[in-house]
């Protein structure tokens, strides 16, 4: 079983269920068509932001849901270690897949919030969840799960001081969330600056194009088509001749980047239909979903996707200049005619050979190419700078939530109520219900 710490004198372990009441109102979809929907992928993870959603309607949603109002929390029961939870001021209808929640007399909702999203519940979910593939926390395990319980006036100073360090944290985020879509744009605008010759200071001059979309390049640059300066060598072959190769697949390769990320060996994804092979040296191209910028340069050996492209540079191209373009939005613009009006837009080998590759002097491309690369791994520290705050932020709050469950975060009040007192009377008074309400039936009969 997880730890129960211990608590001041004046708090005490409740069980969930003596301090929640979970809801459980399913309506079907035609009811409520107007109606907010809530999906647990509406719930930012840990931080009880609920992000943007639509009705009922919108979503086209075709099963029962469960109904919430407004005070309530809505609680994602699967995959409980993400912690997904939501306070809703609005009439709603949420996941089958989520409880609204309802907090009794003896908590604070927000008290309750901050409890469902801290590491302390987590491991405490992770007692009672089942042990599936999907693991999810039902009702009855949730109801096993405790709470550490202060009074509620020291709820209220909790959480009027976690509001208070919440709102700095959420500050600090959004800034460095700012600074993160701030250095991409800056790649793209590098990128943008390069293949135009401003990165080098050269003036464009009337330039041959075979592209309405082109513009004009410096002098001694010009327009080719892939085709003449690149080659694609689909090279298809079945799984089982090369069952201890690297196999990837365009989840392997990041969006816009054109890095690598871990993948497997063909044997280990159980690939059954045919891959290319690919050599070291050559770029892997997705051409599904061109918009998202997929290519990267291998240094080995392996198979890729039927849905991706091998490619090789001609004598006038640098690999690494090549393979800059494949990722800018500049190629992405110049591949959106070629996508067709297709739900999985892809650029086929036709498409590719003759979309458009400006192509600069050698020397040009061996300069650009480190000036790129320079540009880069500055903006790249600059993101990994801001990747390690947001995480120091992730602990800060972390540390936060532990010292609030533990009494370390505002000092105890001897005048409060302690909370063992209003539990006992929660429990008394529900105790009691059941025979009152036996005792009104019987009335009623006679």
């Amino acid at each position: 079983m997880s730890a129960i710490w211990t608590v001041p004198t004046s708090w005490a372990w409740a069980k969930f269920s003596e301090t929640v009441d979970i809801s459980q109102n399913l309506v079907q979809p035609d009811e409520v068509p107007e109606l907010p929907h809530i999906a647990p992928n509406h719930i930012e993870p840990k931080t009880g932001r609920l992000l943007e959603f639509q009705t009922v309607a919108e979503d086209e949603v075709i099963s029962a849901k469960q109904r919430f109002f407004p005070g309530q929390i809505v609680f994602s029961k699967i995959r409980p270690y993400l912690r997904k939870s939501a306070l809703v001021d609005f009439d709603g209808v949420c996941s089958a897949d989520m409880y609204p929640l309802t907090p009794t007399e003896a908590i604070d909702r927000k008290y309750l919030l901050a409890w469902l999203l801290s590491e302390d519940f987590r491991d405490e979910a992770m007692e009672h969840q089942g042990r599936t593939l999907l693991p999810k926390l039902n009702q009855t395990g949730l109801n096993k799960t405790r709470i550490p319980i202060p009074p509620l006036p020291e709820q209220r100073r909790i959480v009027a001081k976690l509001d208070r360090f919440s709102a700095r944290s959420a500050a600090a985020r959004d800034h460095l969330a700012r600074t993160t879509k701030l250095t991409t744009r800056a790649k793209q605008a590098i990128l943008s600056e390069a293949f135009r010759g401003e990165l080098l200071g050269l003036e464009p001059v009337n330039t041959p194009m075979f592209n309405g979309r082109c513009w004009d390049l410096p002098d001694g640059w010009r327009w080719a088509r892939f085709e003449d300066v690149a080659a694609i060598r689909s090279n298809l072959r079945p799984p089982s001749e090369m069952p201890d190769l690297p196999h990837v697949a365009p989840d392997n390769i990041e969006a816009g980047t054109g890095r690598l990320l871990p993948y497997n060996a063909i044997a280990e994804d159980g690939v059954k239909s045919g891959k290319h092979k690919f050599f070291a040296g050559q770029i892997i191209y997705s051409k599904i979903r061109p918009y998202l910028r997929k290519a990267v340069i291998v240094d080995f050996d392996g198979a890729c996707s039927a849905d991706m492209y091998p490619v090789e540079c001609g004598p006038e191209l640098d690999v690494h200049f090549l393979h800059r373009w494949l990722i800018s939005e500049d190629f992405a613009w110049f591949t959106a005619e070629h996508e067709g009006r297709s739900v999985l837009p892809k650029i086929n080998q036709k498409a590719l050979n003759a979309s458009p590759v400006p192509v600069p002097p050698p020397e040009h491309q061996e300069t650009l190419v480190r000036h790129i690369e320079a540009a880069f791994a500055r903006i790249d520290r600059m993101t990994e700078e801001a990747s390690r705050a947001t995480h120091l932020l992730d602990r800060l709050d972390e540390r936060l939530l532990a010292k609030a469950f533990r009494g370390e975060l505002v000092p105890q009040n001897p005048e409060d109520e302690p909370a063992e007192a209003l539990l006992t009377r929660i429990r008394e008074s529900r105790a009691a219900a059941p025979q009152a309400k036996r005792r009104r039936r019987r009335k009623a009969e006679t």
